[in-house]
């Protein structure tokens, strides 16, 4: 008998993911472009932006830094808590 893993993700942070890669597509930026401007690694961001990956505050401030905004941008969306 094969018992499989079901994985919860949690929508919150599949909407933040979302997010994210909104605002970079908004700026016109790869990938590459956003970790040029701060402390965010590629893998980090990838992972952020697939929600494969949760993230603390510094992270996301880092984030913030990376993509010239605040965090009430970054978290401007409808999302249930």
């Amino acid at each position: 008998r094969v018992l499989k893993m079901i994985q919860f993700i949690d929508q919150r942070v599949v909407q933040f993911g979302n997010r994210i890669r909104s605002v970079r597509e908004e700026k016109g930026w790869s990938i590459s472009e956003v970790v040029s401007k701060g402390n965010v690694s590629k893998n980090d961001l990838v992972a952020i932006e697939s929600c494969d990956r949760s993230f603390s505050l510094t992270r996301l401030l880092e984030l913030c830094k990376s993509l010239e905004t605040t965090p009430s941008e970054l978290l401007n969306f409808d999302f249930n808590i």
